[in-house]
This record gives C-alpha cells, structure tokens and sequence, in this order.
C-alpha cells in the first residue's frame, strides 16, 4: 500500500484508486498496467511552440472555411450582364479617377499661376516706388530743393 494514488475526474461524485496495479472504479476492480498518474512535462522550444500556433491557426482558418462554404449557397459563375456591369463600374471609377485628378492638377496650375501674379504685382509695386524715389531725387538735385535752415538760438535766449 505504498502507492495509493487518488485522481479525481470530471465527475464530482466518481473517482479512481490506483492499487498495485489495479484500478478500483467505483467499486469495480479493473487491471490495469503501473502508469504515473501525471505524465513527465514536456518542454517546448520557441520555434516549436510557434509551428504548433500556426498549425492551430491554419486548422481553425480551414475550418471556418468549411463552415462558410457550407452555410453559404454556391453562387453561379458570373453572367455575361455581370461581367458588363463590372466592366461598365470599374471604367466610371476610372473616369472619376481621371476627373479628380485632372482638376486637382488644374487647382494647382491655377495656385501657382495666382502666386506668380501676385509675385510679379509686388515686384512691379517695389520697382515703381525706386523709379518715384529716384524721379525725387533727381528734381531735388536740379531743381534745388529747399531745406529749412537750422534755427540758431542766441545764447540769451537759451536761459
């Protein structure tokens, strides 16, 4: 009686006595061959525990592809009139695709041109007010111009 070993099931209420050899379930004496009640743990490596997830992974993937194709109707190849609307949707994509990137294009054609304007307007804007800065002075030298004298103050007035 040196290996009484007591494992407990699923059931609440029914549970098995190993003895020498023998199996005792619910009352009943069963043979049985010594096996350890717990089996050695096996240690795994990482790439052996990553080839068992995608085996999982692939396994369940292919289930669930079962499972649709079977809830799911099998659908008819597609009729000439289908293959025509794919046709007639993707050459509409294609179209708007073409649209929106012609008037992005155009936006930004109009853009730079306006920036353009704009820089050329304050080029013009800039150079004309040399050109009048340059009109002045040339009168001022020709024409004399006339700067009020410095007022001398007599030094009894200063006090």
């Amino acid at each position: 009686m040196d290996l009484l070993i007591e494992i407990i099931c699923g059931c609440i209420d029914s549970y098995f006595l190993i003895l020498q050899g023998v199996l005792l379930v619910g009352g009943h004496i069963l043979p049985t061959t010594m096996k350890p009640a717990f089996p050695k743990p096996v240690f795994l490596t990482k790439a052996q525990r990553e080839q068992q997830a995608l085996q999982r992974r692939s396994n369940q993937v292919a289930a669930n592809h079962k499972q649709e194709l079977l809830l799911r109707p099998s659908d008819p190849k597609p009729s000439d009139s289908d293959r025509r609307s794919y046709r007639e949707r993707d050459r509409e994509r294609e179209r708007d695709r073409d649209n929106r990137d012609r008037e992005r294009r155009n936006r930004d054609r109009e853009r730079e041109e306006e920036d353009k304007d704009r820089k050329r307007a304050r080029l013009e804007k800039l150079a004309e007010q040399e050109r009048e800065k340059e009109l002045e002075s040339i009168k001022e030298q020709y024409l004399g111009s006339k700067k009020p004298k410095k007022r001398v103050i007599k030094p009894s007035e200063k006090f």
